[in-house]
């Protein structure tokens, strides 16, 4: 899988919205999974929150939960930056991520460890036709700021159901990533 990262703050970039309403919290209530409409849309999505708010505690990667997340179909995917040779279609989403406790937020430096940790390893898995972009960015909610996770994974095809087939493995390796590593 391709697989990068960046960082993403200062004036104008996008903050994560940790006190956002329409936060369903997965590790609490698993069960509301069926609530987030693109999870209901796209099955590979609603497994892999599953997965990443169901988190062992075991794992060297610290313990995260999903905050936010959307899909959108991505016409204009560069198949050099996919590992594909056919990208006519795609399609793309981005979850939310910070750490558990809900009150807590990354430090830059976690932040930065985190994504260093992660990325590594999704560029070992051969996972074609997909890609994953970690975002460094400010969170804040009412009581306090930090550092939050955008990850941004993509896949595309020959066909939207290839494309559908790529991000779905996208997903599952990245969340079978975050929570054994």
């Amino acid at each position: 899988m391709e697989a990068d990262w960046e960082v993403e703050i200062g004036p104008g970039a996008a903050v994560i919205d940790a006190a956002w309403s329409g936060s369903i919290d997965l590790v609490r209530e698993p069960s509301r999974i069926v609530e987030i409409v693109e999870a209901k849309s796209f099955p590979p999505l609603a497994d892999a929150l599953t997965v990443l708010n169901a988190q062992l505690e075991e794992s060297t990667v610290p313990p995260i939960r999903t905050l936010k997340c959307d899909l959108w179909y991505a016409n204009d995917l560069d198949p050099d930056e996919m590992d594909a040779v056919v990208c006519e279609a795609g399609l793309a989403c981005y979850i939310d991520v910070l750490p558990r406790p809900p009150e807590q937020f990354f430090s830059l430096a976690d932040a930065e460890k985190w994504v260093r940790r992660v990325v590594p390893f999704m560029r070992d898995v051969p996972c074609p036709s997909s890609r994953l972009d970690l975002v460094l960015r400010q969170a804040a909610s009412s009581h306090t700021a930090g550092y939050g996770i955008t990850a941004y994974l993509s896949g595309c095809g020959a066909t939207l159901e290839h494309a559908r087939e790529s991000l779905g493995n996208a997903l599952r390796v990245f969340a079978t990533t975050v929570t054994t590593r």
